[in-house]
C-alpha cells in the first residue's frame, strides 16, 4: 500500500510513502447506472442506460506508527503549518489533505486519487499497540504502475505511551 498527499484534489500525485503495518486494505470501485425506460412497443424494460456516477472507496486497517500516522491525521483534519504535528481546531479551517492511494503489486496495481477520508477510528489498550480503521471515498480506481518504495521502519505507538485528547 502506497500513499501520497495531493496538492490539488484528484491530481494523482505520485506516491511518496510505502505504508508499513497495514493489516487490511480493500479498494472498491462504485459504479451507479440507470436504465432509461423509453417506449418502444416491446416487453424489453430498457434499451438505453446512463452512467450516473463513478467513484471508489478504500477501507484500510493497521497499527498506528509514529513515523506514518501523520498522513492519516492530515487526511482527517487540517494540519497547522506553524506546529506540523499538532492538530488544532480552527473556526475556518483549510480543506483537509486529499490522497492518492495505491494498492497492489508489480503488474497489478490500482490507484484511487482524490481520496477524502471520512472515517478514522483509533483503538487500543494499555498493554498493546494502537490500531486504526480508516475509510476514504474518491475518484474511480484506475490501473497505475507501482513505484518501488520501501516502507520506513515502523515505530509502533503503544497504548501505554500515548495520550489522545479530543475536546
Amino acid at each position: 500500500v502506497q500513499i501520497s498527499e495531493e496538492a490539488d484534489w484528484g491530481d494523482a500525485a505520485a506516491p511518496t510513502v510505502g505504508l508499513a503495518g497495514i493489516t487490511a486494505c480493500k479498494m472498491t470501485p462504485k459504479i451507479e447506472a440507470a436504465q432509461i425506460l423509453d417506449k418502444r412497443a416491446s416487453t424489453m424494460p430498457a434499451y438505453i442506460a446512463a452512467v450516473n456516477r463513478i467513484s471508489g472507496e478504500v477501507d484500510m486497517s493497521g497499527v498506528v506508527t509514529y513515523t506514518q500516522f501523520k498522513y492519516f491525521l492530515n487526511a482527517m483534519f487540517t494540519e497547522d503549518a506553524a506546529t506540523p504535528f499538532e492538530y488544532i481546531a480552527a473556526l475556518a479551517p483549510d480543506a483537509p489533505v486529499t490522497n492518492n492511494i495505491l494498492y497492489g503489486q508489480d503488474g497489478l496495481c490500482y490507484a484511487m486519487s482524490g481520496a477524502v477520508m471520512d472515517k478514522l477510528s483509533i483503538h487500543g489498550d494499555t498493554n498493546g499497540p494502537l490500531t486504526f480503521d480508516a475509510h476514504w471515498f474518491g475518484k474511480a480506481p484506475v490501473v497505475l504502475a507501482r513505484i518501488d518504495l520501501d516502507p520506513p521502519t515502523p515505530i509502533i505507538a503503544m497504548g501505554g505511551q500515548t495520550v489522545l485528547s479530543i475536546d
